[in-house]
């Protein structure tokens, strides 16, 4: 719809604005209109004044009413939380009194159930006490019946083993027997460490030696002597010339033996070749019979080798310083195994007497 404004001065800045604005110019002056209009009329009618002001003091009333019905509001919520307060703190404490009373209640069979495991307790205790010490009585009569046992196998013991220390002594005082007893232990220690081998005892052969051992092809003579001081220079020469003797010439190898003593000026474990014969002289061989197997082990490994020309001194001295060397390394070997074995007997020992203080803090006598 279009509508025509006349022309006046007082407007003329109307027709500068956009389309919104003039629509909004519009609405504001038709605001402006009805609000003046209704002021307006007020102002001309004495009727609406009075109807104003009647409606201000039945406003003002009204507030007037309500300030009053907001104060009494709150005297009334004040109360009314006073007493919700009160009430709260009465079943609180009706609560919490009823709460003290079950715990109580509580405590009191706690108490009584706590009492009779005490008591529970303590019977067992008396219990395991009884059957420990019935069972500590039991052991120390069974270590003392031991000991008793123990004791008298102890005396049977000493007594045999004076018994033989006067036999002993009896027996050294004839050195044809001590000789004797030597070679018999010697023939025994060979049977143990060569089981397979041949051992024949040839000492009431003359010319033999005392022994012959015979292993895998290898044939060795072992002379034994049982002295209580350094072998002479006389038995080293007796035993050249049994080597030497045509009768023995299925002979591959010898050894020389001194069961507790060295040999006159021989070391231990040296090697000489006598009649193309490879030979061993061995000191203290009742500290360490292995020996014997180290001799073994060594003929063998050279008198595989037939090309060897045991007529060559450098050969010879070869095998010497080889022989030496073989000793020293074994000896480093059972030094080794002396010291784990004395480590180790040392430990059972410690632990052992552990065990008897355990059964000292038990008073159980071992």
């Amino acid at each position: 719809m279009n509508i025509n404004i006349p022309t006046d001065d007082n407007i003329k800045d109307f027709f500068t604005f956009s389309t919104d604005d003039k629509i909004k110019i519009i609405r504001l002056g038709l605001l402006f209109y009805q609000e003046g209009m209704e002021k307006l009329q007020f102002w001309n009618d004495n009727e609406w004044e009075d109807k104003y002001n009647s409606m201000k003091k039945q406003l003002n009333d009204e507030i007037t009413i309500s300030q009053n019905l907001y104060q009494r509001y709150i005297s009334e919520s004040k109360i009314r939380e006073k007493n919700l307060i009160e009430e709260i703190k009465q079943n609180e404490h009706f609560r919490l009194q009823n709460e003290i009373e079950h715990l109580t209640n509580n405590n009191y069979l706690l108490s009584d159930k706590n009492s009779s495991l005490l008591n529970e307790m303590q019977n067992l205790h008396n219990d395991f006490d009884n059957k420990l010490n019935k069972r500590l009585l039991e052991n120390r009569q069974f270590y003392e019946d031991k000991l008793s046992h123990l004791e008298t196998k102890l005396e049977d013991v000493r007594k045999e083993y004076e018994h033989n220390i006067l036999s002993h002594n009896t027996r050294n005082n004839n050195s044809s027997i001590k000789g004797q007893q030597g070679e018999e232990f010697v023939f025994a220690q060979l049977n143990m460490m060569f089981p397979k081998a041949e051992i024949e005892d040839t000492h009431h052969t003359p010319g033999r030696g005392d022994f012959i051992l015979r292993e895998d092809n290898l044939v060795m003579m072992v002379e034994t002597k049982n002295y209580t001081k350094n072998v002479q220079k006389s038995e080293i020469d007796k035993f050249y010339r049994d080597i030497d003797n045509t009768a023995n010439s299925d002979i591959h190898c010898a050894i020389f033996v001194s069961l507790n003593t060295g040999i006159c000026c021989k070391n231990d474990f040296e090697f000489e070749v006598r009649n193309m014969i490879p030979i061993l002289f061995i000191h203290n061989l009742n500290d360490n019979f292995s020996n014997i197997i180290l001799a073994v082990k060594f003929f063998k490994l050279i008198t595989k080798k037939s090309y060897i020309d045991f007529t060559n001194q450098d050969i010879i001295d070869n095998f010497k310083n080889l022989s030496t060397n073989i000793k020293r390394n074994f000896n480093k070997q059972k030094n080794r195994l002396d010291k784990y074995h004395t480590e180790q007997i040392s430990l059972i020992s410690e632990q052992e007497l552990r065990i008897v203080e355990l059964y000292n803090l038990i008073n159980i006598k071992l």
